[in-house]
């Protein structure tokens, strides 16, 4: 339930960002984050924080390896998603039972990849499938 609260706090986070600079917030993609910008690794959306949409940075409970979140920014038209700029995706990677998982899934889809196939919970904003 605190990976939910954080995801969503950070959802919104991003939007506000978003609404206020015109861009989402950058990600430092970490070598061997399969793509994301990891909360385990220290450098997870540091621009919320510095701007003041979020008190302290987010961290998964268990953050490591297996339990972390992961954010990225994608250019418009990336796996078949359609929008006027670019989308996001932010997710949980990793819950610790799968009967909490298969409650909780979340999704973002688009032509060419289901973005839940790299997380357990994901959300994202910025795009509509093609």
């Amino acid at each position: 339930a605190e990976r939910l609260a954080d995801v969503r706090a950070l959802r919104d986070a991003i939007d506000r960002f978003r609404l206020e600079q015109g861009r989402y917030p950058a990600a430092t993609v970490a070598e061997g984050e399969a793509g994301y910008d990891t909360s385990h690794d220290g450098a997870f959306l540091a621009e919320l924080v510095a701007g003041g949409y979020l008190r302290e940075p987010a961290h998964d409970p268990l953050d490591g390896a297996d339990f972390h979140y992961g954010y990225n920014v994608f250019p418009a038209g990336t796996q078949g998603c359609k929008g006027d700029g670019p989308f996001y995706v932010l997710g949980i990677r990793k819950f610790e039972t799968p009967a909490f998982a298969a409650e909780h899934p979340g999704y973002f889809k688009c032509a060419r990849k289901d973005w839940s196939a790299d997380f357990e919970y994901v959300t994202g904003a910025g795009a509509t499938p093609k």
